[in-house]
């Protein structure tokens, strides 16, 4: 024989040794028995060729028992171990935790499994298999699991039906291949009561074979609805505390609001021409918000100027600057809370910039505008009633937690954490997409510097998109370590408990009177009839309008009512202008102008909270199935 020939037969042989040695599954056998009440017992024959490379101490299979659906609802199937065998012996094994189910490791953890040829026999009942549909009854089973790192020689499935089920009336079907593959490389038929399905070529490692077997309706008792709802309260415990935490979080709001958050019916409007005499433009806007803003302290500086106290300054780069006047007369015409302001405001000089820079004087001024309305109108005009929003936080918070620690996952830790970083995250995600929402109003609404504007809100969203990203990836991660309906339930909760806060605010009867009269002013200084505004008692003239701006300034009208007065302010700055004269102390420079009044309440409270906050604190800117995708599955391999 030629040496080229004794070669290749020397390499043939090699190779065949070689093929022969190599870790395989022979043959996958399994037998499932189905009962009528739809539990299974299934017998699994797994005759394997051991080498000591993966296969060590024995092979492990993997079963899942929880599957979860787009939204996060849970469904828990009983997996319990008959027997386990090795070559007709039994057998040890220890299962642990695995994905989203149990891993069974079937050997000795001290010992090594023989090199040559065994056969492991596993035993296990399951229930919650069977597919219990509007037109038929159904077992979607993964013969074959699709994780199995091993190749198959031969595989078979024998399914033996509850005898009640005729074979006329069951239709089989299969697949196999990779996980979603639909290949039909198998043959099935019915043999002595039994469906057997066999595979027509072996299968690579990680392809798997799928079965499904279908019959008429009537012939298997279904889960009754008491029953379901069990296995749903069993098998979704979080979600079940999620949603019943929420529910008696906004009962307990709802019941809270009922006794001291309802506001007392309000009386019948009368049309206002003068202010309260009662209220200031600060305590005006603060009775309406119930709340302090910075715009309550811009109607007081704006009511300081229409006084004559102070000057306000904008020059062409929007910076604002204050300048008390020479009239000591005028100090006194203030109200009691504008009198604390400007001794704040001016404790240094004459003038004060609304920048960062003069940010302790600033803040000073609103501590003492905040604290002296908080004391002359709280209580008398209306109450906060904010100790009954404590047990709503704390109800949220028990609700959360509860929900965690309750779920069937195994990321319990991570959904922990995800819940309490997301509810302060949230936060601070919120004030910046609102601080880019009023940046884009400012710019949209044109005007001077709208180009300036323009780019501080794009460099405010490009600066908020990390963060709203930092949020999708906490919803995500939290949808994945519980469900979508528990991160639907956060999101519940965290709003409820805003919108819950603002409901609480309430007027006292007082307050709502005053509140009466204050909404008379407001449609006084917001109408736009023609008609109605000539026959208004009122001097239509700039002193009107410096005195009335403040309270339009509080009420959010401001653009309406400069509106009213275009025509005689631009006639009184070009006059201005052209005898280097000032009509009104109240505006200067690139004040003038009723483009800028009508804008004022917005930028004057802009520049207040850039001002007020520290430095570096913030930024300035059927055959519908496929191969594995039925119950059962898992995988098999060496340990």
């Amino acid at each position: 024989m030629r040496p080229r020939v004794q070669l290749v037969l020397l390499l043939l042989v090699f190779a065949a040794l070689a093929a022969y040695a190599q870790e395989r599954i022979l043959s996958y056998d399994t037998e499932i028995t189905v009962s009528a009440d739809g539990s299974m017992t299934v017998h699994e024959s797994i005759k394997v060729h051991a080498e000591g490379r993966k296969i060590v101490h024995g092979i492990h299979r993997d079963f899942p028992t929880d599957y979860v659906d787009k939204i996060g609802i849970r469904k828990h199937v009983p997996f319990d171990i008959v027997a386990i065998r090795r070559d007709n012996v039994d057998e040890q094994y220890h299962t642990s935790s695995a994905n989203n189910g149990v891993r069974v490791y079937i050997g000795s953890r001290f010992g090594n499994v023989p090199p040559g040829d065994h056969t492991y026999e596993l035993v296990y009942r399951t229930d919650r298999q069977i597919g219990f549909y509007d037109d038929r009854d159904e077992l979607y089973w993964n013969v074959i699991p699709t994780d199995s790192e091993f190749p198959i020689e031969h595989a078979s499935a024998r399914v033996r039906l509850p005898g009640a089920i005729p074979h006329r009336r069951v239709e089989t079907y299969g697949y196999t291949g990779p996980q979603g593959y639909t290949g039909r490389d198998f043959t099935a038929r019915f043999e002595d009561d039994v469906y057997i399905f066999e595979t027509t070529r072996p299968l690579d490692a990680h392809e798997g074979m799928t079965i499904v077997c279908w019959w008429d309706k009537g012939f298997m008792t279904p889960p009754s609805d008491e029953q379901k709802r069990d296995w749903f309260m069993e098998d979704n415990r979080g979600i079940v505390f999620a949603v019943g935490g929420l529910i008696l979080v906004l009962l307990y709001q709802l019941i809270a609001w009922m006794q001291v958050g309802r506001d007392p019916k309000a009386g019948t409007i009368v049309i206002q021409y003068m202010p309260p005499e009662e209220i200031s433009a600060a305590g005006m806007r603060e009775l309406v918000k119930m709340n302090f803003d910075n715009k309550v302290f811009a109607a007081s500086v704006v009511s300081m100027a229409s006084k004559k106290y102070l000057t306000i300054n904008k020059d062409a780069l929007d910076a604002f600057t204050l300048t008390k006047n020479s009239e000591p007369k005028a100090f006194n015409a203030l109200s009691p809370e504008e009198k604390l302001v400007a001794t704040r405001l001016f404790a240094r000089g004459s003038s004060v910039l609304l920048t960062q820079v003069n940010r302790d004087v600033i803040v000073e001024a609103m501590k003492a505008l905040k604290q002296s309305l908080a004391t002359r109108m709280e209580k008398i005009y209306f109450v906060r009633n904010s100790g009954y929003l404590a047990p709503s936080i704390v109800l949220s918070i028990l609700t959360l937690v509860i929900a965690v620690f309750t779920s069937s996952s195994e990321l319990k830790p991570v959904a922990l954490f995800m819940t309490v970083w997301l509810s302060f995250w949230s936060l601070g995600v919120a004030a910046l997409s609102m601080n880019a929402i009023n940046l884009w109003k400012a710019a949209l609404k044109g005007g001077k510097g709208s180009a300036l504007k323009a780019g501080g809100a794009l460099f405010m969203t490009l600066f908020a998109l990390p963060f709203l990203a930092g949020e999708g990836f906490g919803i995500f991660m939290l949808s994945k370590s519980t469900s979508l309906i528990v991160v639907g339930v956060l999101g519940a909760l965290i709003a409820s408990n805003f919108v819950f806060h603002e409901l609480l605010k309430a007027p006292t009867h007082m307050g709502r009177a005053l509140l009466d009269k204050v909404e008379g002013f407001k449609q006084f200084l917001a109408a736009t009839d023609g008609d109605q505004i000539k026959s208004a008692p009122v001097n239509w003239n700039l002193d009107t309008f410096n005195r009335f701006l403040p309270y339009a300034i509080a009420l959010d009208v401001e653009e309406v009512w400069a509106g009213k007065f275009s025509q005689a302010v631009t006639a009184a700055s070009a006059a201005a202008s052209a005898s280097s004269a000032s009509y009104s102390p109240i505006f200067a420079g690139a004040a003038l102008g009723s483009g800028f009044a009508s804008s004022l309440g917005d930028s004057l409270s802009g520049a207040i909270s850039s001002a007020s906050v520290a430095p570096g604190s913030s930024s300035g800117s059927g055959g519908g199935g496929s191969s594995g995708g039925g119950g059962g599955g898992g995988g098999v391999g060496g340990w």
